[in-house]
Order: structure tokens, then sequence, then C-alpha cells
């Protein structure tokens, strides 16, 4: 579609388009913070369900971080050993749904 004159009209412009791109994204991010509690839930209402998964977590997640600290092991160990505390956790604890 063109104008008279041979020019393109707005709506075919790159400029549009990002426009419209922004509006999309800027809609997903009104709708993303207004379920920030149903997408991501506060710690204190998961760790209020799940004590002691919560208190384990922690209590293992700090030893690795110790280690971590005390040059025992590397950061991409210490992202294994978090990721093992976390599933042996929720074994011993299983989360409550």
């Amino acid at each position: 579609m063109t104008q008279s004159g041979g020019k393109p009209a707005f709506a075919d412009s790159r400029a549009a388009r990002v426009i419209a791109l922004l509006l999309i994204v800027a809609g997903i991010a009104v709708i993303a913070w207004h379920h920030r509690d149903d997408i991501l839930p506060p710690q204190e209402e998961a760790a209020a369900a799940n004590p002691q998964l919560f208190a384990c977590i922690g209590e293992r997640t700090a030893q690795v971080d110790g280690m971590l600290t005390d040059g025992v092991i590397n950061d991409g160990q210490a992202a294994d050993f978090r990721a093992r505390a976390i599933q042996f956790c929720e074994q011993q604890f299983p989360p409550e749904n």
C-alpha cells in the first residue's frame, strides 16, 4: 500500500513493525507482572508449605558455598552440587503440591 507520490504508508514501514513488537512485549510484561506470584510463588509461602525441605536446601547449599569459598570446588562443580543437593532434599522431604 502506498500513499500518493509512491511513498510507502507508515503502517508498512519498519518503524511501525518495531512499534508493534514493542507493544506486544509490553503487553506480555504487564501480564507477567500481574501474575508474578502465580509464576514464581513468594519464597515465604513455599517455605511455610514445607519448612523441612527449605531447611534442608538451605543447609546443603550453605555447605556447597563453604566448599566453594574454601577453594575445594570450582564454580561448575558448585552448580552441580547445588542441583544434587536440591534433588536430595526433595527426595527426603517431597514438595507438597
